[in-house]
């Protein structure tokens, strides 16, 4: 799938920061 499952998973939460940046800092 990826590189990694730790950097798929970040790579995740940048962009679910950027298009739901209000669940970000709950997240």
């Amino acid at each position: 799938m990826g590189p990694s499952p730790a950097l798929n998973a970040a790579s995740l939460a940048l962009k679910l920061s950027k298009v739901n940046p209000y669940r970000a800092p709950i997240e």
